[in-house]
């Protein structure tokens, strides 16, 4: 985490970064080493915790819409969801759909030890890759 906290705070470059991380504890403590590392506060989202899904599948239930509202487009120039797979994997798709009205997703799936990172400005959509020592 702290490899990734890094990468994103040199890609911020010194914009005002904003981390948000699901109140699971793997969540809540991933997500405190990067806002550590980052130096900026926590806070935490009960909306990022994904559940299992009602029907006993295996699938996770996971509320994107909800993790949508958390991004305040007025206030937030780098923001950083901490939060499970399965939002990493949905949740980009889910904001281009929403936010960028349609523009292509070309991103595939996303692997453990990987982030996406939504530039709301210019639209871009880069993947991140990391690896901490």
């Amino acid at each position: 985490m702290k490899g990734l906290a890094r990468k994103i705070k040199a890609i911020a470059d010194g914009l005002k970064i904003r981390i948000v991380a699901s109140t699971a504890p793997r969540g809540e403590q991933s997500g405190q080493v990067m806002a550590d590392e980052l130096g900026v506060p926590l806070e935490l989202a009960d909306v990022l915790w994904s559940q299992p899904a009602e029907d006993g599948e295996r699938e996770r239930s996971v509320r994107l819409g909800g993790a949508l509202q958390l991004i305040d487009p007025e206030k937030d120039v780098v923001f950083v969801m901490v939060t499970h797979l399965e939002y990493s994997m949905f949740f980009p798709c889910f904001y281009i759909e929403n936010v960028l009205k349609g523009r292509p997703w070309h991103g595939g799936d996303t692997e453990k030890g990987e982030a996406w990172l939504i530039d709301c400005v210019t639209h871009e959509v880069t993947r991140v890759k990391w690896h901490d020592n």
